[in-house]
């Protein structure tokens, strides 16, 4: 891995510890794995609940450009529930999750902003057997179903109007 990259991802890292500090950050050839237990509470008028997962982030040499991928692995998540068939979980759409960010990643804000926020959904869908922010398909569908939202267009032919001029335009 690359000095600068390197470092960034040490930086960004010592800002993550500082909100969960039993995480350790360990280098290999070409990523960093940080990995620890995720604790965060949710409290409503009645109740608070702490909820914990030992999870293990993977943040690749291209960080920050790619955004790490996340796995759980206390058996909590489901494997029916948005995990890929590696067993890392699906925050989301991909373009969902870079909003979600208001495009600035770090460790700490990609945690409290996309990791939480599954955990949470997850203990939704076990309690209510729903989800209150919604749920998405896999795949392609689901990348479909982001963009038909967030141009609130739901003709499929209007959307593929809609991106390919995107397309046309980043590589001009």
């Amino acid at each position: 891995m690359v000095d600068a990259a390197k470092e960034l991802i040490e930086t960004h890292f010592s800002e993550l510890r500082w909100e969960c500090p039993n995480f350790r950050l360990a280098f290999r050839e070409k990523e960093a794995v940080a990995t620890g237990l995720l604790e965060f509470c949710v409290a409503d008028d009645e109740e608070r609940v702490v909820h914990r997962y030992h999870v293990s982030m993977c943040i690749s040499e291209n960080y920050p450009r790619d955004l790490p991928s996340v796995i759980e692995f206390d058996g909590k998540v489901p494997r029916n529930f948005h995990t890929n068939p590696t067993g890392e979980l699906c925050l989301g759409v991909v373009s969902d999750l870079w909003l979600c960010l208001d495009g600035k990643l770090t460790l700490s804000r990609f945690v409290k902003r996309c990791v939480i926020p599954f955990f949470i959904s997850l203990q939704q869908k076990q309690q209510m057997g729903t989800m209150t922010q919604g749920e998405r398909s896999h795949g392609d569908k689901g990348i479909a179903e982001f963009f038909e939202d967030y141009f609130a267009y739901k003709a499929p032919e209007k959307l593929q109007r809609i991106l390919g001029a995107i397309l046309l335009c980043t590589l001009l």
